[in-house]
């Protein structure tokens, strides 16, 4: 039995914890029932083919029976039985494939949008060849492979890092709030289906409070998987333990620097960095120095120390599961916790521009750029290696944060508007960096003009590729239904195509007094060709067939229009930037009048409602709830909105006990092209609250409403997608 309320000791912590994981085990042990599939199992057999197979085994004894006469008739029935047999398993191959694509869902389509992504193979799974480990023998066995791996993955740390001694840290940012059981509840809820929910809510809240963190939760297990596009995988590099979030507003800023630059008729010169084994490489002691440093509560710290120290692991290749490996050092990849710490841990190469005139310094995780301006190469390269090899510079940084650059991966670029020369090399002190014509960075290729050639080919690459995949489920027999088609081009094709694209492409417009089309007139010519090829193969429409007909038969803006509702979304996110962002003071000279400002409405995360919210899951349940309300004589509101006649409004009507005439309160929101329904279901339960505090007396009061996701907002401590307040 798990016990209820707080836990004030260890020893109780373990016992619950014990109880816990021992309820689990039992529950998976008793519910989950285990199969034992064979390495001959296929999910296309059949009882037939089983029948074929044993009528096939009898001719063939029978025809070697007669092996010796060469003329005897029980080998042409071996042979047609032999041939008719493989036609059956083809037929039962294709048969399988075409009922598992008919029968898809939501759900399956993306394991077929996989087998179809992986190309063709032999059917196996990747096998880790032999490695190599330096001068040393080629490492065959399994035992042998896993210790290559665990070097690779798993560095040992260098010498301590020099970090100042007695040093007085700044005082927290903010109050540290323990870990609420609705934080709790809130993450369990994300967690996809088939995961596991962990434990409770009060063994997290007691790793806090009785500064303990249990070591089989320090056990793991690291999946070696490979890198896409080595061209050798018999080289531990090629290899990573099993990470992005918003790097467009970098790029923004990166070609707004350069540009800028231009219009003062300076050139600009951008240094790539890269570092080598970002997470695994990564020293803990200078990683809490920093976090203290910024202000981080040392009640957080403090658990990290426990969370990351004693830690285990088990390299997992080829069904083998290693021994367990002791982690000394570095970040958890893979971990949500791991990209928050590294951007703790790698701030202050970031901060080095900040000593550095005319230099910019932009990235994420293990990819920098740093941006020099000056009135020629000679003086960016200076400011270039003033960051690099000047006193406390990056040079500095990555031997003292154990954080090693990968040279072979530095890039250069120098940055003209009009020159077509590439410009000189760079010389660190440490390497050469000989200057390109473009380079990939945060996902995206910038050449030195910012003409995105390359950029445009590479997305035209993406999409074709994922064409002549498609391809092979869009048939107009034995095909996915178009729904599915239509979710999967807008689903991936068009995320993998326009990544950056507001970058990269101007939207097309026709500009007074200007007889051509003004924007990438041809880049999105191109681009549209992928679109076009999606349409055929989802309307299974004739070749010729008009390219805006197929759009319109297959559901689908026009390319252009495609262009331009990505690049408005985009617009939208750099207006609603706040003050602190660096793009701000770039964005905020736009016209405040063609911009509607909305400000969103921000709690604490500890916050939880003032009120109970209750959600039911079917109209019965909904009804019994209601029940229950009424017969507690309390006051009972109840909202609804509606979108009639291009018009919005919202209403709210509320009964009390005895009183024969409810209250009823009204809002029109305005017309239907400024205002939604879900806008207008927030404005009914403002209504109903207004209703209920009206009231001079109000012991108990409940207000109903029919929209899920508004009620759901609610309990929010922040804005979710899709929701402004």
């Amino acid at each position: 039995m798990l016990r209820e309320g707080e836990l004030t000791t260890v020893e109780q912590f373990n016992t619950v914890l014990k109880h816990l994981t021992d309820a689990i085990s039992e529950t998976i042990k008793t519910a989950v029932p285990l199969s034992k599939p064979t390495p001959f199992t296929k999910r296309w057999w059949s009882k037939d083919l089983g029948k074929s197979r044993r009528a096939l085994q009898h001719l063939a004894r029978a025809s070697y029976r007669h092996h010796h006469i060469c003329d005897h008739p029980s080998h042409s029935k071996y042979r047609k039985a032999r041939n008719r047999y493989g036609d059956e398993i083809k037929s039962a191959k294709q048969d399988h494939w075409e009922a598992w694509l008919k029968s898809a869902d939501p759900d399956s389509i993306w394991m077929i949008n996989h087998f179809t992504a992986a190309g063709p193979t032999d059917g196996s799974r990747p096998h880790v060849p032999p490695l190599k480990d330096g001068d040393a023998p080629l490492a065959k066995d399994n035992m042998a492979k896993s210790s290559v791996l665990y070097k690779a993955f798993f560095p040992l740390p260098g010498p301590p890092p020099s970090l100042p001694s007695n040093h007085r840290y700044r005082k927290p940012a903010f109050h540290f709030s323990p870990i609420t059981d609705a934080q709790v509840e809130a993450v369990i809820k994300k967690l996809k289906e088939l995961k596991a929910p962990g434990p409770d809510g009060r063994l997290f809240h007691a790793t806090f409070n009785l500064n303990v963190y249990p070591a089989d939760w320090k056990m793991s297990n690291t999946a070696a998987l490979r890198k896409l596009g080595r061209p050798d995988y018999s080289v531990a590099k090629a290899y990573r333990p099993i990470a992005l979030l918003n790097c467009i507003d970098s790029l923004h800023l990166l070609v707004k620097t350069v540009k800028d630059a231009w219009r003062q008729k300076k050139v600009a010169s951008i240094l790539f960095l890269d570092i080598k084994a970002a997470f695994p490489s990564a020293n803990l002691e200078c990683l809490f120095h920093n976090m203290h440093t910024r202000g981080v509560p040392k009640e957080i710290i403090n658990w990290l120390q426990r969370r990351l120290e004693g830690r285990h692991t088990r390299i997992l290749f080829d069904d083998f599961k290693s021994a367990l490996f002791e982690i000394i050092s570095s970040i958890d990849q893979g971990c949500p916790l791991s990209v928050i710490l590294y951007e703790f841990y790698n701030s202050d190469l970031f901060e080095i521009a900040y000593r550095v005139p005319d230099s910019l310094a932009l990235g994420y995780i293990d990819d920098a750029a740093i941006t020099a301006i000056g009135k020629n190469y000679t003086e960016t390269h200076e400011i270039l290696r003033g960051y690099m090899d000047g006193e406390g510079g990056a040079t500095f940084w990555s031997n003292d944060h154990q954080s090693e650059f990968s040279l072979d991966k530095f890039g250069l670029l120098n940055m003209s508007a009009m020159s077509p020369d590439v410009g000189p090399a760079l010389q660190l002190q440490s390497a050469n960096i000989k200057p390109l014509k473009a380079h990939k960075f945060l996902g995206i290729t910038i050449d030195r003009h910012l003409h995105f050639q390359q950029q445009t080919a590479g997305a035209l690459s993406k999409g074709f590729a994922w064409v002549q995949q498609f391809r092979h489920l869009a048939r107009a027999s034995g095909g996915i239904p178009f729904s599915h088609m239509h979710h999967l081009y807008l689903s991936i094709a068009v995320p993998r195509i326009l990544y950056a694209a507001d970058i990269f492409l101007t939207p097309l417009r026709n500009l007074p007094g200007r007889k051509s089309m003004y924007g990438s007139v041809g880049a999105i010519k191109k681009l549209a060709q992928v679109q076009r090829q999606a349409t055929l193969f989802i309307t299974g429409a004739m070749r010729t067939t008009a390219s805006d007909v197929l759009d319109t038969h297959a559901n689908l803006l026009p390319f252009a229009l495609l262009i331009d509702k990505n690049c408005h979304r985009a617009a939208v996110h750099l207006c609603t930037l706040p003050p602190s962002h660096p793009l701000h003071m770039h964005v905020k000279r736009l016209d405040p009048d063609q911009i509607e400002t909305i400000s969103p409405v921000c709690f604490s995360p500890t916050w939880s409602p003032p009120f109970q919210v209750s959600v039911a899951d079917n109209k019965e349940l909904a009804l019994k709830d209601e029940a229950e309300w009424a017969a507690k004589h309390g006051f009972r509101v109840y909202s609804d909105s509606s979108d009639i006649d291009e018009g919005v409004g919202a209403a709210a009507v509320l009964y009390k006990q005895g009183c024969a005439n409810p209250k009823v309160l009204q809002f029109h929101l305005g017309k239907s092209l400024e205002h939604t329904v879900y806008e207008a279901e927030d404005v009914g339960l403002i209504l109903a609250v207004k209703l209920i505090h009206n009231e001079f007396v109000v012991y108990t009061g409940s207000c109903a409403g029919d929209n899920r996701a508004s009620i759901q907002a609610t309990r929010l401590s922040h804005p979710a997608p899709s929701h402004t307040s």
